[in-house]
């Protein structure tokens, strides 16, 4: 028999009769009892996972709990008193929330040179990049890229770019300074844009401002732009809006 306070304590959290941080108090303090009382794999499951902070812990406890408690046949209703997928939800909603408002400040404070050089890509980015999972970094000098072994096929054009953006990356984009690399004797791969294929490849011909896109579908290589900031201010910007 699994003692009495213990299984009263787990009905409660099945049937949403108390908080999600009555339930992580609770179990920080009878962690080693339950242990005793229920096999480890069971244990392991109903232990709240705080990772997933304490809503989304508790919903995770809830659900596996509920399992527990079918397999040794114990009865337990449900009401919506505390509702922790909801609470989990809301508690996402908010932290992504917070994560986009600290991208757009970090945004605007460190890439204001980006503002007047590339207008259109500028906007582009704080209008439709949030944080989450979106990256933009600005970390080389161009005396920095000027010491890279590639740098002497990249026009001045293509290093103005990189040392306003060394790092761009989201859903179907990635330019990536540290990763520029000879694709054969005439391209260098600068990054991915993937216009119609996932890993669809961004090409420039070695000390020229066109640029290529080597379509992984087709294996054809045909011509973008040739300019290489027009291709960023219009071909780079117009995908990102409208993905």
């Amino acid at each position: 028999m699994i003692n009495e306070n213990i299984l009263k304590k787990l009905v409660q959290l099945s049937e949403n009769s108390i908080t999600s941080q009555d339930w992580i108090n609770w179990w920080s303090q009878n962690e080693l009892l339950v242990k005793k009382e229920i096999s480890p794999g069971w244990f392991l499951k109903i232990k709240p996972k705080m990772a997933q902070g304490i809503d989304g812990a508790t919903l995770i406890s809830q659900n596996n709990t509920k399992d527990f408690l079918k397999s040794i046949n114990q009865d337990f209703k449900v009401s919506s008193e505390n509702n922790y997928k909801l609470n989990w939800e809301k508690s996402i909603n908010e932290l992504s929330e917070k994560e986009e408002i600290d991208f757009k400040i970090y945004f605007e404070n460190n890439f204001k040179n980006l503002n007047k050089e590339y207008p259109n890509l500028y906007s582009a980015i704080k209008e439709n990049f949030s944080g989450n999972g979106d990256i933009v970094k600005k970390e080389f000098s161009k005396e920095d890229i000027l010491q890279k072994s590639f740098s002497k096929y990249l026009t001045e054009e293509i290093i103005n770019y990189f040392t306003n953006i060394s790092l761009l990356q989201s859903d179907g984009i990635t330019f990536n300074l540290e990763f520029i690399d000879s694709k054969n004797d005439e391209y260098l791969k600068i990054g991915e844009l993937w216009l119609y294929n996932d890993g669809d490849e961004i090409l420039i011909k070695k000390n020229s401002n066109e640029v290529y896109l080597n379509n992984i579908g087709s294996k054809q290589i045909k011509i973008l732009n040739n300019s290489f900031y027009n291709f960023i201010e219009s071909t780079l910007t117009d995908f990102i809006n409208d993905n």
